[in-house]
């Protein structure tokens, strides 16, 4: 009798930000399953970061090509590849509908789930630090992209938004049917993010050490931050800044790392010895950042802005901060520092958060039964 065939998975996402972290983390989980098989896209910007065998092989240079044009190139040339080896994919995950706008004859013949991080509509409205080209949505250029990027939604078999708002601007800007949407926030892959053991004792007799992480240094407050630490009140706490344009003075209890890449030793090094965790960003659809201090048993200072409301429980967790404003941010900072039992608290109720809701074996779970029943879906 012949054995069956395995369904195999294609997971293709923009690695932008956090949606690059999301992207390994998912497929680190999926690919180490023995029910399925699973090939990868992952579409960076440049060639020789995409970590994909066929990366070196593409016949065009993708920084010189439109944003939306280049990342549907990428993916396109990613399957032409895999179905040359003879794979035959049954279902696709897809993070971002850019990747994928103009691979319509494909879209029809796999069905595919599509996660995103926003919509074009919601960064509109809420990422206007994104500079997104969705500013004169009443323009035609503006009405032909909502009109693609509409059916694209409505074609997917299921839609996976990184949290409630998104959800919202799907329902009410592109009149998704609600029990076609899944919120499936940032998954954290507890395997490599261990809490280490936090106690009082631990604590005592040794500066309070402060960690930043963002990319993008401006849009995610560490300015703001800057204020704070070079402060007189906080001249004695130590500041981590993880980013790569960091922009501010130079002070002995200011550390700034640029290299530092996700789930690598020492960034995980740097949350074990943290004491509190900071983003006063000024626009974010969702922070990895902040689901991974919580998981390493840190209290969270954050903006309530886009994704991050489905994130930090206030006074539980951590607490929210208002956008811009130093002194709010000092007084949340100040009640922290002065009260090691509130910081031991919150963060033990930060870790069982994430344990419960964030767990990378529980989401990859979901996703793959939805993959399941996509390809059902064919017949």
């Amino acid at each position: 009798m012949t054995e069956s065939r395995k369904l195999h998975f294609l997971v293709a996402s923009y690695m932008a930000g956090g949606m690059g972290t999301i992207h390994d983390n998912l497929f680190s989980m999926i690919s180490d399953r023995d029910d399925i098989d699973a090939s990868e896209i992952p579409v960076h910007l440049e060639p020789a970061s995409m970590g994909v065998p066929w990366s070196k092989e593409l016949k065009f240079r993708p920084s010189l090509i439109p944003g939306t044009i280049r990342n549907s190139a990428i993916t396109r040339q990613g399957i032409q590849e895999y179905e040359r080896q003879g794979i035959r994919f049954d279902a696709a995950y897809y993070s971002q509908h850019t990747i994928v706008t103009f691979l319509r004859s494909f879209r029809k013949r796999v069905p595919f789930l599509l996660a995103m991080d926003g919509t074009p509509l919601f960064y509109h409205k809420y990422g206007l630090w994104y500079a997104h080209p969705y500013f004169e949505p009443e323009s035609i250029t503006a009405r032909v992209k909502h009109r693609i990027t509409k059916s694209i939604y409505h074609q997917a078999f299921h839609l996976l938004p990184l949290s409630n708002l998104v959800k919202q601007s799907l329902m009410e800007d592109y009149g998704i049917p609600e029990n076609r949407i899944t919120v499936v926030p940032p998954p954290i892959d507890l395997r490599s993010w261990l809490c280490p053991e936090r106690t009082s004792d631990s604590q005592a007799n040794r500066p309070i050490h402060v960690l930043f992480v963002g990319t993008e240094f401006s849009r995610k407050g560490g300015d703001l931050l800057v204020k704070v630490a070079t402060s007189d009140e906080f001249s004695e706490v130590h500041f981590h800044f993880v980013t790569r344009n960091y922009e501010g003075p130079a002070s002995d209890n200011i550390h700034v790392y640029a290299d530092l890449q996700s789930n690598t030793e020492p960034l995980l090094d740097l949350y074990r010895t943290a004491d509190i965790f900071i983003q006063p960003t000024r626009a974010d659809t969702h922070s990895v950042a902040a689901l991974e201090a919580m998981a390493m048993g840190l209290p969270v200072l954050a903006t309530n802005v886009g994704g991050i409301a489905d994130i930090i429980v206030e006074g539980e967790t951590g607490y929210f901060i208002q956008m811009d404003d130093v002194q709010n941010m000092s007084d949340r900072l100040r009640d922290l520092v002065e009260d090691p039992a509130l910081r031991l608290r919150m963060g033990q109720n930060g870790r069982s958060r994430v344990e419960e809701h964030f767990n990378l074996q529980h989401i990859s779970d979901k996703i793959v039964a939805l993959l399941k029943d996509a390809s059902a879906s064919r017949s």
